[in-house]
């Protein structure tokens, strides 16, 4: 890990140094007693910017890559600026460094001065960033106990470019592979072009592509698609899906912005329990995500609106309502993967982390930075 920061800022880096080893709140033991990953001196380092100019970042890049050698690193740089509250000038400059390091093959992890001075803001956000930089770096933080063994699971996402009026100059998609435990595997370009009969051509050359590669290791394979894909999308994916090799495959459909909603009479908040799963016939499901739990009865924040979930596609034509559950099981366990936070999501994370990455690749798309090889890196988008 390279801490990187102004020289003005530097009483801040030592700061979070010492909560990252676990000297100062109680809130996180450290990365040693968490993950296993040590902040001694062979494995820390720090480095002052001048600025954040691009003449800076490319230097630092190269002072980074001459002492890490073939080492996992991952700088940590404090912003001055937070991105919730940042002027259109700060945000670019966020999304311009980002697309930096990336380029050279180098994820990082970004802390702003605004939440380490505010009153307990470190304090409960410490393990969060400790969590980012051990994925970041490679790590697997946890896994889960899944419904289906040697099950991978496909999430699709997309970035194509639209004009103000809404039409598609250039259409992106990709995949987000990992595992039914919630184990992060790697990025998938599925399909790109500026015209549509390519582009969905690619889809269906590509999914077959990706699951005929993934044959030896797995015997299922799940493709989460969101809501937005469009029918002929929808399509072309199962087209791939018909040519591949004999192995089950299942398509589900999410959408969290359904028209669905429910009450649980029996609760006095009305809040349906967390996992509750209610049948609408002809394969589709409303699923919350969120809701009640089991060992807590309090509901003390705003809970998620459930989540309408539909199967569209299933090589085994003898899936039944059994079969249906257990895979909703495991979509239900992987909102519960979430690398980003030790919070779980309201949506599994083949469908969250894909929408992560599609902000990213659409706002470098704006800036008109160049594109870059996301595939063979570990998880950036954190």
């Amino acid at each position: 890990i390279c801490f990187m920061y102004r020289p003005e800022d530097k009483p801040f880096s030592h700061e979070l140094f010492y909560a990252l080893r676990g000297d100062k709140f109680g809130t996180f033991p450290g990365m040693e007693a968490m993950f296993s990953f040590s902040l001694g001196k062979e494995h820390v380092t720090g480095l002052p910017l001048e600025d954040y100019s691009q003449k800076t970042i490319v230097s630092a890049i190269n002072h980074l890559k001459a002492i890490a050698v073939d080492r996992p690193t991952l700088p940590l740089l404090l912003i001055p600026w937070s991105r919730v509250e940042c002027s259109p000038e700060e945000n670019d400059t966020y999304y311009r460094i980002k697309h930096q390091f990336l380029s050279e093959g180098l994820p990082t992890q970004f802390v702003s001065l605004q939440r380490m001075r505010a009153h307990d803001g470190l304090k409960w956000s410490i393990s969060n960033i400790g969590l980012g930089a051990f994925s970041k770096l490679g790590g697997l933080p946890w896994k889960l106990q899944p419904s289906h063994e040697k099950c991978l699971i496909v999430g699709i996402g997309q970035a194509h470019r639209k004009q103000i009026d809404g039409t598609i100059t250039r259409y992106f998609a990709y995949s987000v592979l990992s595992d039914s435990s919630g184990l992060y595997d790697s990025i998938k370009i599925l399909s790109k072009s500026e015209q549509k009969d390519t582009y969905l051509n690619g889809l269906t050359e590509s999914i077959k592509g990706v699951i005929n590669s993934m044959a030896v290791k797995y015997d299922k394979f799940v493709i989460h698609t969101p809501f937005k894909l469009k029918s002929d999308e929808v399509e072309a994916l199962k087209a791939g899906l018909t040519t591949v090799a004999e192995k089950e495959i299942v398509v589900m459909k999410f959408n969290e912005h359904s028209k669905y909603f429910g009450f649980a009479p029996g609760n006095n908040s009305k809040v349906p329990f967390e996992s509750s799963c209610v049948s609408l016939g002809g394969r589709q499901y409303v699923v919350w995500f969120e809701g009640l739990q089991y060992h807590n009865p309090t509901i003390r924040r705003r809970i998620a609106k459930p989540m309408h979930v539909e199967f569209i596609y299933s090589s085994n034509k003898e899936l039944n309502s059994n079969d249906e559950i257990s895979y909703l099981q495991d979509a239900i366990n992987l909102s519960g993967a979430n690398w980003r936070g030790f919070n779980a999501k309201t949506s599994p994370v083949s469908i969250y982390y894909a929408k992560i990455i599609a902000d990213y690749i659409g706002y470098f798309d704006r800036l008109g930075l160049p594109e870059i090889d996301i595939e063979n890196m570990p998880p950036w988008f954190l």
